[in-house]
């Protein structure tokens, strides 16, 4: 997945419409078959959220200062509402991918067995590869950009520190236009709220 993204990425912020139209269909494709690898992988997370913000014309930080007073952009010159219906779905399946818990079988039956132990799934030696990675003992110093998020809970706090204002404020002014475009901007809301609310109330 890390070696296809990047072509995917630059397609996506191609001048060409065609282009970008079916490079959003590619990452969509990408989403449906394998989400969590591609939002795990090496900036599959961060750079891909930074590129479809590139292509709606919203800015990549999560000031709202960095907001003009104007109205708010609905895609870059050239991009027709069908292209920004498509990037608004693009980017709830991606949310979804990235923000929602995706709970194996096995994992749901360990975490409501109670007796004799309590949370023994906590206690266990980890499935990640490699779970103190976060510590970053002795690598370099982290680019938050290429690096992976294989836990859910660090893509939420990325997510809430760096896109989630700047996303919710551009997908209100979607929502706003109504048509299909609200009804895809609504979705991405849902997403975002759903996504981060466990989050929040741990917080």
């Amino acid at each position: 997945m890390e070696k296809v993204l990047p072509y995917i990425r630059a397609g996506i912020t191609h001048l060409a419409a065609d282009i970008r139209s079916s490079a959003l269909d590619m990452l969509q494709w990408a989403i449906e078959c394998s989400g969590s690898a591609l939002v795990s992988c090496s900036g599959g997370w961060v750079k891909t959220i930074k590129t479809i913000l590139v292509m709606q014309g919203w800015p990549t930080e999560t000031s709202t200062s960095a907001w003009s007073t104007g109205r708010v952009s609905l895609g870059v010159i050239g991009m027709d509402g069908k292209t920004t219906i498509k990037s608004l779905r693009v980017m709830e399946s991606l949310l979804r991918a990235g923000l929602e818990d995706s709970l194996s079988e096995e994992d749901i039956q360990s975490s409501t067995w109670r007796w004799p132990l309590t949370h023994a799934s906590q206690h266990m030696i980890s499935n990640r590869s490699n779970p103190y990675s976060h510590l970053n003992l002795f690598g370099t110093p982290p680019d938050e950009e290429s690096q992976s998020y294989e836990d859910r809970e660090d893509r939420q706090r990325v997510f809430q520190r760096k896109f989630q204002k700047a996303i919710e404020v551009g997908v209100e002014a979607a929502r706003q236009e109504g048509g299909e475009i609200g009804r895809a901007a609504a979705a991405v809301q849902k997403v975002i709220r759903d996504g981060i609310k466990d989050l929040e109330a741990c917080d």
